[in-house]
């Protein structure tokens, strides 16, 4: 008995939560004209690799230029 009220709680609990989030809705995206590739522009920030590379090297200290 206590096991089908489990089950039933479960089944609940999963169906309030696709309720709230509805991740099956299909939403159609308006057709737009495609946009025009923007050239890239400089941000001003290291790769990907050079961060991480800061990062793990960094012992505490100031570092240089800030």
């Amino acid at each position: 008995m206590e096991l089908i009220i489990l089950v039933i709680g479960m089944i609940a609990a999963f169906l309030a939560g696709a309720y709230v989030r509805k991740p099956f809705a299909v939403v159609r995206k308006e057709q737009r004209e495609p946009m025009e590739a923007e050239p890239e522009k400089e941000t001003g920030k290291l790769p990907i690799s050079e961060q991480l590379a800061n990062m793990l090297s960094y012992d505490g200290r100031p570092q240089d230029g800030e």
